[in-house]
C-alpha cells in the first residue's frame, strides 16, 4: 500500500456515520483480496468501493507518504556497502544520512493517526511509524552487523551521541537503548 487519501477516507467515514480502521500501514504489502479496514458503527451504511478508491495499492512502494520506505533503502545499501561488497565509503555515507535524517525528525510531531470529521467526531485510525519505529529502523540491522568493525561502531556511537544532545527528552530513551546495544555488541566482539 502506498497511498492514502485520509479525507476521502475521513468523508467516507463521515457519510456512513462509521469510523474506519486501516489494517495495513503505508509500505505494508497486501496481498490480493485482503482487507483494508475495519469498520465500526454501521458498517452496512459504509460506501466500500469509495473506501477502497481512497487507497493505492500497488507493486511497489514509494516515497510519496512511505517515508519510512526512504529509511530502508538507506539501510539496505548501507548493509550491502558493510557485508558482500564491503565498501567502506559507501557505507558511511548512509550512516551519515540516516543520522541527518532522524535528526531532522527528532523535533518534529509525528501523526496520530486520528483524523476527524469536521463536528470532531473520530472516523479514520491509521497506524503510523513512530520515533521508536524509526530509531530501530535505523540502527537494528547496521549495528548488528557492523559490530565487529571500530571505524563503523564508532560513527554509530557519535551518530547516536549526536542524536542524544538534539532530541527531546521524551525521544530519548530508544537512543540510550541503542547505545547500549552498541556498546554491548563492541564489547562482546572484543
Amino acid at each position: 500500500m502506498f497511498r492514502i487519501d485520509y479525507d476521502d477516507l475521513v468523508e467516507t467515514g463521515c457519510d456512513a456515520n462509521c469510523m474506519l480502521t486501516m489494517i495495513p500501514m503505508i509500505g505494508d504489502f497486501v496481498p490480493a483480496s485482503a482487507p483494508l479496514f475495519k469498520v465500526q458503527r454501521n458498517p452496512d451504511r459504509l460506501n466500500a468501493g469509495k473506501a477502497v478508491s481512497a487507497v493505492a495499492v500497488g507493486p511497489e512502494r514509494t516515497l510519496n507518504q512511505d517515508v519510512p520506505y526512504g529509511f530502508r533503502m538507506l539501510v539496505d545499501i548501507a548493509k550491502r556497502s558493510l557485508s558482500d561488497a564491503f565498501d567502506p565509503t559507501t557505507a558511511v555515507q548512509a550512516i551519515d544520512r540516516l543520522h541527518d535524517c532522524l535528526r531532522q525528525l527528532a523535533h518534529r510531531p509525528f501523526p496520530s493517526g486520528e483524523y476527524h470529521d469536521g463536528n470532531g467526531t473520530l472516523r479514520l485510525l491509521v497506524s503510523h511509524i513512530s520515533w521508536e519505529g524509526y530509531v530501530r529502523l535505523v540502527f537494528d540491522e547496521i549495528r548488528q552487523i557492523c559490530a565487529n568493525s571500530a571505524q563503523f561502531t564508532r560513527r554509530l556511537k557519535a551518530a547516536l551521541e549526536d542524536l542524544l544532545t538534539v532530541a527531546p527528552a521524551d525521544r530519548r530513551a530508544p537512543l540510550e537503548r541503542q547505545l547500549e546495544l552498541l556498546d554491548a555488541a563492541v564489547a562482546a566482539n572484543e
